[in-house]
């Protein structure tokens, strides 16, 4: 497989999460509140971002190039399938936990008497949206375990492992911060009542 450029690996990137973001806020409007909602919602994000790299032939968002040679070549359809499932499953990880912190401090908040500040203007929230990303990340690698080639190809179990499962961390944790900032800051959440429930 040839060498895909940095350039085109990156641009790439960035489009693909674009879509990512895109399809999964927009595609909410048309599924139920919800973890089930969550589910179809990330799985139809999944898929447009698998649509979006499959042209050029690139990565798949976290995945590393070295990953993307021990998958499974010329059967897109099967990268298609291991997005719309990776992210089915970091997207519900991920709302549901942050979500749950969140409830645990406006409990604390009102024992205490105290007000949080707004989630745009909250150190804590982005932290939250980190950590929810990036165990999130964890549960993506696991839910895209079966669509590698097989256990001795798989670069998970390899001296790279624990570096790329680090790495998955990282970056999905940062996704979900950008993704966090991104809703309110520009008021982009599909759900805005969810919070409303929790804060009441």
């Amino acid at each position: 497989m040839p060498a895909i450029p940095l350039a085109v690996q990156l641009g790439t990137e960035a489009l693909s999460i674009l879509a990512l973001y895109g399809v999964y806020t927009q595609s909410q409007h048309h599924f139920p509140p919800g973890p089930y909602g969550q589910v179809m919602a990330g799985a139809t994000a999944g898929t447009a971002l698998a649509l979006t790299a499959m042209p050029f032939n690139t990565p798949i968002f976290p995945e590393t190039s070295v990953e993307h040679r021990a998958g499974l070549p010329g059967q897109g359809w099967r990268n298609v399938a291991k997005a719309a499932s990776g992210y089915a499953c970091f997207f519900a990880v991920a709302e549901g936990l942050r979500t749950g912190i969140y409830k645990a401090r406006l409990v604390d908040a009102s024992r205490t008497g105290s007000q949080l500040p707004p989630r745009s203007e909250d150190p804590q929230w982005h932290l939250t949206n980190f950590f929810a990303g990036g165990v999130a990340g964890l549960a993506y690698r696991a839910a895209t375990l079966p669509f590698f080639k097989g256990p001795l190809e798989n670069p998970l179990l390899t001296k790279s492992g624990v570096g790329i499962l680090i790495g998955t961390f990282v970056a999905m944790g940062s996704l979900m911060t950008g993704f966090g900032w991104a809703d309110t800051a520009f008021n982009l959440e599909v759900h805005p009542e969810k919070w409303g429930k929790v804060e009441h």
